[in-house]
């Protein structure tokens, strides 16, 4: 007989097809004060829902059930802000595991890591996260439903590479998907070579930010090797770029891989009322509507919105 499969949220693991429509890639709040200043004595718990909440529940009245909260440890992850916040919506919110290494510069200390992800072994970093998997986070008894993880663009940095040979062995333990903000594919296709050799499914990663990529061949390689190919900063200012980048997946037929999200949201703390907060309706309100004057069937944008998602997160 074959296990269950589940999908864990913060409010508990929940059926995979309970999810519904679903934002694969949004924030809540994002705080790059950087890991040697962050603390949650930055930002109001209360303004934050103030502030946050009502854009959650314009996206539920759209439809959606669903919201996958991307921001990673040390840049602003509060699970337990996240589960009040899912309980005042209704929605599903998802938190992860992980670190992010994602800065530009050569030979300099990654803003967004602590000390201790220099120091500990790949096995070790993945140590702590099976720790959050298998009991809580924090102490909070919430568990992440994926692994988010950043790597510098371009060939991966010591320092990348050793986050995504953790994400990997966590990953083998739980069936958890690897998010990865990765951006480039030269990047992307060295993870997949990283997961290949660790026994991973390629299945088990996302290629977060692939619109970052100019050339479209790297994102069909990704996908021919098995990846989910994430179009996630859908916007105005980007809509006919995501739109051209999901029909050109559609049409070479792997449309099974496609997600799609806007990376939008982003209370920032330090900033008056959070800053310029971005909603969430675009996608629904005039993004689909693009995707079907340009021929995409219902059908198939339901399936980008809530079979894709599910399969990606569901262990």
């Amino acid at each position: 007989m074959q296990d269950q499969k589940t999908v864990v949220t913060v409010q508990g693991d929940v059926d995979p097809l309970d999810l519904g429509p679903t934002l694969i890639h949004e924030h809540l709040l994002v705080d790059f004060i950087g890991a040697q200043g962050i603390t949650r004595d930055r930002y109001d718990s209360d303004d934050v829902v103030r502030v946050m909440l009502p854009y959650l529940q314009e996206i539920s009245e759209q439809g959606f059930k669903t919201f996958v909260e991307c921001t990673p440890a040390y840049i602003g992850r509060d699970p337990v802000l996240w589960k009040r916040i899912s309980e005042a919506s209704g929605l599903h919110i998802i938190t992860n595991t992980g670190l992010y290494a994602a800065g530009q510069r050569e030979n300099a200390q990654e803003p967004y890591l602590p000390q201790y992800a220099y120091d500990l072994s790949a096995d070790e970093l993945a140590g702590g996260w099976l720790k959050e998997w298998y009991e809580g986070i924090e102490g909070s008894g919430i568990r992440p439903g994926f692994i988010k993880i950043g790597v510098n663009p371009g060939e991966l940095r010591p320092i990348s590479e050793k986050i995504v040979r953790a994400a990997a062995i966590v990953s083998g333990h739980t069936g958890l998907a690897i998010a990865c903000h990765t951006g480039r594919g030269l990047s992307a296709l060295r993870i997949l070579d990283i997961l290949d050799e660790t026994s991973v499914a390629p299945e088990r990663y996302i290629f977060v930010h692939a619109q970052s990529e100019t050339n479209k061949e790297l994102h069909l390689q990704c996908a021919k090797r098995g990846a989910w190919i994430e179009y996630d900063g859908v916007s105005p200012k980007s809509a006919d770029r995501h739109k051209e980048l999901v029909l050109y997946l559609l049409e070479l037929d792997f449309g099974d891989q496609i997600l799609i999200s806007q990376d939008a949201g982003w209370y920032r703390p330090g900033e008056p009322g959070g800053g310029e907060v971005r909603g969430f309706g675009f996608l629904q309100d005039r993004f689909l509507p693009m995707l079907w004057e340009a021929g995409v069937a219902k059908a198939t944008t339901d399936k980008l919105l809530a079979d894709n998602p599910r399969k990606a997160l569901e262990v």
